[in-house]
């Protein structure tokens, strides 16, 4: 463990004391980028291979596949549901998103992102266990590289 400050030796008794916080360096760190697009080492949320070749952006820029994050079915009552997401991608509007796992009535279905990558859909799912299960997403991006796959419980 590495300490940040040091404390000065106790005063002596009888003597108002002063404390002095000394800074002390640590070495160097990577620091993680917020922004997957970016940062000293991109890593695609796949864990695969990226694209640095033929992409919108020009030649020789890095295009990362897609990752679907944010991914939840939030239970609004009486089997209704919210799902949604957000896809981060170098251009995240418009992309398909599709839907698959263990719900009967979501199994197939589809939707596309708005400009900034998110996505919702308003569904009524079956209270009778046939919707129970896992809800997976997919997509994939302009050129053809598939996302993460995003999936959440539901249990309406």
């Amino acid at each position: 463990m590495i300490s940040l400050f040091r404390r000065a030796p106790a005063p002596r008794a009888g003597r108002r004391g002063r404390v002095v916080l000394r800074l002390e360096g640590f070495e160097p760190r990577d620091t993680p980028s917020a922004n997957p697009v970016t940062g000293p080492r991109p890593i695609s949320a796949t864990g695969g291979p990226t694209s640095t070749t033929g992409n919108s952006d020009g030649p020789g820029t890095t295009n990362n596949p897609p990752a679907i994050v944010d991914f939840a079915a939030d239970g609004i009552g009486d089997g209704w549901y919210v799902i949604s997401g957000r896809v981060v991608d170098e251009h995240p509007g418009g992309l398909t998103i599709r839907f698959g796992g263990d719900l009967a009535t979501m199994d197939g279905q589809t939707t596309t992102t708005a400009a900034d990558g998110t996505f919702s859909v308003l569904v009524c799912l079956k209270t009778n266990g046939t919707d129970r299960g896992w809800l997976s997403a997919v997509t994939q991006d302009d050129l053809g590289q598939s996302s993460n796959v995003a999936d959440v419980y539901v249990n309406p």
